[in-house]
């Protein structure tokens, strides 16, 4: 039953996706109601080798589209971390360590860029700018010596060292990227409508997951029923009204059933069942919006259908003075100076 609902919920979500595309006709489709025979929801087990089929497509479809934008999710913060060195024109890989220099490839802030030069100023240091902006990259080079040194005095000027030691270009890289990116949208664009070619079977995956929930909510019900090997006990409420017509009906079943009527005790709790006839009956949806009068309580709606009924007369006199006066004032205004 759970699969068959991520199923249905899949396809659900997958119609929202198609009504964000313009022009998309197939994303009219939706679960609206199925009427469904008596006949049909009985014998709904008969469906489960179509269904699982349709099932086992689309939670594929949903666990691909799920690492699809976790790849796009990756793709996008790695762009974001590149785009600093976007106008980079060597490969990263280009700017290493050699045998007796330390090279420190990064970012920094534009405010320091002064201080950079100063600390470059140094015997046996040097540096490069390789972009501009607010926060430019820098190729800092110095001596294996004083590479310790340095090291604390770039932190100290919030020197951020490139992660990167790929063997192209940042743009390169990002061209990459995006390629990915348009890859993983047009895949989802696909599912979207791999998904939505099988709208035809949705009546089929709806049916039987209701004749689950049913099966479930029965397994549930009967489990609360007092039992023995052969025999159950249901209690009950009902209306005092149809106490002639259940009878009959329980009669007429054909099961042997032994009915025990009794007076609600001072430890139950029956469910309240209000009789009023119209105009009175009105008002019922003003009580029930905030409780349901007790069983054991007086029947408020009488009371509540005479102030509500007043309530409004009073608003709706309200109004008429205030159009009236709305009137009068703009007669007045266009005659008076």
């Amino acid at each position: 039953y759970n699969r068959l609902k991520e199923a249905i919920l899949f396809f659900e979500d997958r119609v929202d996706a198609g009504k964000k595309r313009p022009n998309y006709e197939r994303a009219v489709l939706s679960l609206a109601s199925y009427a469904v025979t008596l006949d049909e929801f009985i014998n709904a087990k008969a469906l489960e080798v179509e269904v699982n089929q349709t099932v086992e497509k689309f939670l594929a479809l949903k666990k691909e589209l799920a690492t699809g934008k976790s790849l796009l999710l990756k793709a996008n913060n790695l762009i974001a971390n590149l785009k600093p060195y976007e106008k980079m024109a060597n490969p990263f890989s280009f700017y290493k360590n050699t045998e007796f220099t330390c090279v420190y490839l990064g970012t920094i802030k534009q405010e320091f860029a002064l201080k950079i030069k100063e600390l470059a100023g140094q015997d046996l240091c040097a540096v490069e700018f390789l972009t501009d902006g607010q926060t430019p990259v820098i190729n800092f080079i110095t001596v294996k010596e004083k590479a310790e040194e340095i090291e604390k005095a770039l932190g100290e000027l919030s020197f951020n060292k490139c992660p990167f030691d790929y063997s192209v270009t940042a743009k390169t890289k990002i061209d990459e990227l995006n390629a990915e990116i348009y890859g993983v949208e047009q895949r989802e664009l696909a599912i979207t409508d791999e998904v939505l070619d099988c709208a035809d079977k949705m009546r089929a995956l709806k049916i039987l997951s209701d004749y689950y929930k049913f099966q479930i909510e029965k397994q549930v019900a009967s489990d609360n029923f007092r039992r023995t090997e052969k025999t159950f006990v249901l209690d009950a409420f009902f209306p005092i009204d149809a106490k002639d017509g259940l009878l009959s009906a329980l009669e007429q079943s054909g099961y042997a059933v032994a009915p025990f009527i009794f007076e609600p005790t001072e430890t139950d709790q029956p469910p309240t069942l209000t009789k009023n006839k119209n105009p009175v009956k009105q008002a019922e949806f003003v009580t029930d919006m905030y409780s349901v009068p007790s069983y054991r309580e007086v029947d408020p709606n009488k009371a509540v259908f005479f102030f509500f009924m007043l309530f409004m007369g009073v608003i709706m006199a309200d109004i008429g003075y205030g159009l009236l006066m709305s009137v009068i004032g703009v007669i007045l205004a266009s005659r008076i100076k």
